[in-house]
């Protein structure tokens, strides 16, 4: 008697022929046991448990449904044997292969929708165990900012206090001569660390107010063009280079 497995999704889908050999292998030896088969067109690993006619995705969590069917109808039916067979006529003939294409049809239909069934189930996992980790990072970097010192405020509108961030080292003004200078050598601007003697301002005196010549500061604030380097191409050093020598030629004039 023909026996075949189904698994439930929004429909029943019939198991291909060796995923059913399996399943029926071990429903005979304990019918209302539990085991764990590799099925589907990627071996993927089902916990089965015959006694709730259930199948679990070891990879998703997905549980789905399972019937088993003797012939067209479930196993908790009967059915008899057929009467032997009888010679069909050309006609029914045809009728049964073009049944048994159609059977054949479902059957990779059917295969084809288990396959697209575990992808899915894969991608969902994998969307979790992504969300999971960014969340997992988000607490990480909460808890190390909680744990920061805080920084207390300077007025850096009020030259004196400008003045002690450039004398305690916590602030460095570049000078906008060795800015031009290096923007016409096409050079990116590098880390302060790695900024000659020579780029910095060190006469903190002409931050006074009262200083006869008072120096002008510019600060720019700006976002990186990329995660390793602020201005990787020296395009936004090459703006500041044109402004401050714009504003040399209108101060000489």
């Amino acid at each position: 008697m023909e026996v075949s497995w189904e698994w439930q999704d929004d429909t029943w889908h019939r198991l291909n022929h060796k995923d059913a050999e399996a399943l029926e292998q071990v429903y005979k030896s304990d019918p209302t046991g539990q085991c764990c088969l590799a099925l589907g067109p990627k071996l993927s690993q089902y916990d089965i448990n015959f006694s709730q006619m259930k199948q679990r995705s070891n990879i998703s969590g997905r549980v789905r449904n399972l019937r088993r069917r003797l012939g067209g109808d479930e196993a908790h039916l009967f059915v008899p044997d057929p009467p032997a067979a009888i010679p069909d006529p050309p006609a029914a003939k045809f009728d049964s292969e073009l049944s048994d294409s159609f059977q054949v049809a479902k059957s990779l239909a059917d295969e084809a929708s288990l396959a697209m069934a575990e992808a899915i189930d894969q991608i969902h996992y994998a969307l979790e165990q992504q969300v999971q980790l960014i969340e997992t990072q988000v607490g990480e970097m909460a808890v190390a900012a909680s744990r920061m010192p805080r920084l207390s405020a300077v007025d850096l509108t009020r030259s004196c206090s400008l003045q002690d961030c450039v004398a305690s080292g916590d602030i460095a003004l570049i000078r906008s001569g060795w800015l031009i200078n290096w923007a016409l050598l096409n050079k990116i601007l590098p880390r302060r660390q790695e900024l000659p003697p020579d780029a910095f301002w060190d006469d903190v005196n002409v931050l006074h107010d009262n200083c006869s010549s008072p120096m002008k500061v510019v600060a720019v604030s700006y976002c990186w063009c990329s995660p390793e380097h602020p201005d990787p191409d020296g395009q936004l050093l090459r703006t500041l280079a044109r402004v401050a020598q714009m504003q040399q030629m209108h101060k000489v004039n």
